[in-house]
């Protein structure tokens, strides 16, 4: 048993470097089954989880068959906006070095992407995705600027809404080569997620419509 701990740290990191989701699922709230409040040990397992780089954490019987279900997600909630202010949190990159990995310039420009929203101090990283290869990559490096991601497929949608630091836009129109930037940057303006003046990293697949690897990044003023 006292190896579980430090094999679940492993496999959050191996989740990470890899670009894959990984899900912290581990009755880490279970006091709260019958209790209005967590313990201590609890709050720090939620909070390790979170230190660790999990991108999701996940309830079970706390909110299945809890007393207090809404105020345990209230809490948990709670636990993991405070963690993630701490700036250790953020940008953990990992560079690309199989040179001869087919994805290689894709992850290139990718990496450089959240290296320029660093550099830069810029708050958004807008990209198209349509397989969603380029949002996992994106959230695996833990930008600091929030990661914007506009895709036509619903399931796409979905399932990239379970990444860290990642906010899923679906749009049908992205199929047509004439909709593009200036459009998807007026959607966020409207919701008031970016603002003008703000620097924005955009990540492109060029021509879009062909739906290729991400091989362009440009530094923009909304």
């Amino acid at each position: 048993m006292q190896t579980v701990p430090m094999i679940q740290k492993r496999i959050i990191n191996a989740c990470q470097k890899a670009g894959r989701p990984v899900i912290v699922a581990t009755q880490m709230m279970e006091g709260m089954i019958d209790n209005i409040r967590p313990t201590r040990a609890e709050v720090n397992d939620v909070a390790n989880s979170v230190l660790d780089g999990a991108d999701s954490l996940m309830l079970s019987g706390e909110t299945s068959v809890g007393k207090f279900p809404v105020k345990t997600v209230e809490i948990m909630q709670a636990i993991m906006s405070e963690i993630e202010q701490d700036e250790a949190r953020f940008y953990r990159q990992y560079p690309p070095e199989n040179i001869i990995h087919p994805r290689y310039i894709s992850d290139s420009v990718l990496y450089n992407a959240c290296e320029m929203a660093r550099q830069t101090q810029s708050e958004a990283i807008i990209v198209i995705s349509h397989s969603g290869y380029s949002a996992l990559r994106l959230s695996a490096h833990r930008p600091k600027a929030n990661v914007f991601v506009f895709t036509s497929d619903r399931f796409l949608q979905a399932q990239l809404s379970l990444l860290w630091g990642v906010r899923v836009f679906f749009d049908e129109s992205l199929n047509d080569p004439g909709h593009y930037y200036e459009k998807l940057k007026s959607r966020l303006l409207s919701e008031k997620l970016i603002r003008p003046g703000m620097l924005l990293v955009n990540v492109l697949s060029l021509p879009v419509w062909e739906k290729g690897y991400s091989n362009t990044v440009r530094l923009s003023i909304c």
